[in-house]
């Protein structure tokens, strides 16, 4: 797929980087919550994955793709639901450990040219960055979830990953989460012609991925069907975020075509 348009142009003020949000991850982050995402495989090598999650938000990480420990416990993580899941008055730290989950492997999915000491025969690159879709959807949520500002530093994460990860049944998930975590700092602002470009370069993206794909194309499905992980949960998502911003209607349509094409065979 050929790369087109430059996502952090919209964004003015934006720094395209990991730092951000991992500085706030690890001001949040409590031995405790630390301890619980270490304890997710039913305790299993719970110091082993404590040491190894340690380790990665450190300032000296490991590079490339993830050992068994921590990506075990990472991707369970990955797959909690604060809003259901979560003890009463639980809920924003449940959120900062999915945020932190999801982090840490989106990073290592950025990375993943530059590790070397890595067991390919257990989990190759294409299996890893095809299932990081999943993971960029729990971010965005937590993200989402955890307000204006978390948002804005998971939005500089994504414009760091995007320019760093080139798969086809992946990047245009990362354009939408964009667009997603874009449209309270853009509607606030009041950039109308920036939200109309935003929206026309997502639909692009995922057009010339489509195309770039072939046969690999699992259905018709706006954007679901670029990625054999991918079925549900980015209507919820795609809700979540028009939700919590106010909207021109000509945009909010052209975003809940996305829903609608998203849910079209």
């Amino acid at each position: 797929m050929e790369r087109n348009g430059v996502p952090f142009r919209w964004f003015l003020g934006a720094t395209p980087s990991e730092v951000p949000i991992l500085d706030w991850i690890r001001e949040r982050a409590t031995p405790g919550m630390l301890q619980q995402i270490a304890e997710a495989d039913a305790g299993e090598d719970s110091e082993d994955h404590l040491t190894a999650i340690k380790l990665q938000l450190s300032t000296k990480p490991q590079k490339g793709l993830l050992h068994w420990t921590p990506r075990e416990v990472l991707e369970l993580t990955r797959w909690s639901q604060p809003e259901t899941d979560a003890p009463a008055g639980d809920l924003e730290a449940a959120h900062t450990k999915r945020l932190l989950a999801c982090a840490l492997l989106l990073i290592s999915a950025a990375t993943c040219s530059e590790g070397d000491t890595y067991d390919y025969a257990y989990y190759n690159e294409c299996t890893f960055l095809d299932s990081s879709a999943a993971t960029l959807r729990q971010f965005t949520g937590s993200a989402l979830a955890l307000g204006p500002k978390v948002a804005w530093y998971a939005l500089e994460l994504l414009l760091w990953f995007y320019e760093r990860v080139e798969h086809d049944s992946l990047t245009p998930f990362a354009a939408f989460c964009i667009l997603l975590l874009g449209l309270d700092p853009l509607s606030r602002n009041a950039q109308p012609q920036t939200l109309d470009e935003l929206i026309a370069w997502v639909d692009k993206q995922e057009s010339d991925a489509r195309q770039s794909l072939g046969d690999e194309v699992e259905t018709s499905r706006w954007l679901l069907g670029l990625n054999p992980y991918e079925s549900s949960g980015w209507v919820p998502l795609t809700t979540q975020a028009i939700e919590k911003v106010t909207l021109p209607v000509e945009h909010l349509e052209k975003i809940k075509n996305f829903i609608h094409r998203m849910q079209t065979l």
